[in-house]
């Protein structure tokens, strides 16, 4: 029971200095704002790709409701250190089921400030899956990789938290995702010597046999003008 207690101890003293750390920093947004999440991230200069990813989900009622809700959020520039081609992907209407998937696993429905975070091991996401909280040194972690940067973004319906890596569900493939997507764009890609070529073709067929109907080709075109 005394080492349950002492090892308790010891892990509120070290959440305590990973918070402070936070803090000193100027990472954190602790002041009690009254703005909704949706308008935290919309005025954010590091997050207006996720608010672009939000809106082309159509997912910006989650985040003005009444909640609460917390937001773990990328960065821009974890968006553009997605693989090649992904990003632009997910934008397209007809990938929104799947960018509803992976935006959704960013969401968990309680209100976590930054010391809840830390204190919780594991939390279910609005995706209904799981996400994972884990302590590196002076660091915490999301799923293993995905470092919490900017913390405690203290909204009216919720918090938001800044990470540094995408979060993808296990339900998402991304590398067949992109290859799914390239395939997709390729066959809508108009090839040379299709359709048009054949209407072109013919168009130019049809002139030259009218022109030889009437003699207007070659030299009796010239003897015509002449």
């Amino acid at each position: 029971m005394s080492l349950t207690k002492n090892f308790n101890g010891i892990r509120r003293v070290v959440l305590g200095f990973i918070i402070a750390g936070f803090l000193f920093a100027g990472i954190g947004a602790n002041a009690q704002n009254e703005q909704n999440l949706l308008e935290i991230v919309e005025t954010n200069e590091d997050t207006s790709t996720f608010v672009a990813a939000v809106n082309a989900a159509e997912l910006a009622d989650v985040l003005i409701s009444e909640g609460p809700n917390t937001l773990f959020v990328p960065t821009n520039e974890a968006f553009d250190n997605l693989p090649s081609g992904v990003l632009d992907a997910l934008l397209l209407p007809e990938n929104k089921e799947t960018l509803v998937s992976i935006l959704t696993y960013h969401i968990v429905a309680q209100d976590l400030n930054s010391t809840q975070v830390l204190e919780g091991v594991s939390f279910a996401t609005v995706n209904e899956a799981e996400i994972n909280v884990e302590q590196k040194d002076d660091s915490v972690f999301i799923n293993e990789n995905s470092k919490l940067v900017s913390v405690d973004f203290d909204g009216n319906n919720g918090y938001v938290h800044l990470i540094d890596t995408v979060l993808v569900p296990e339900s998402v493939d991304v590398a067949a995702f992109v290859t799914e997507s390239s395939v997709a764009n390729s066959e809508m890609t108009p090839r040379t010597g299709g359709a048009d070529s054949i209407v072109m073709f013919g168009g130019l067929a049809s002139v030259l046999l009218i022109g030889s109907l009437f003699g207007l080709t070659g030299k009796r075109f010239s003897k015509v003008t002449n």
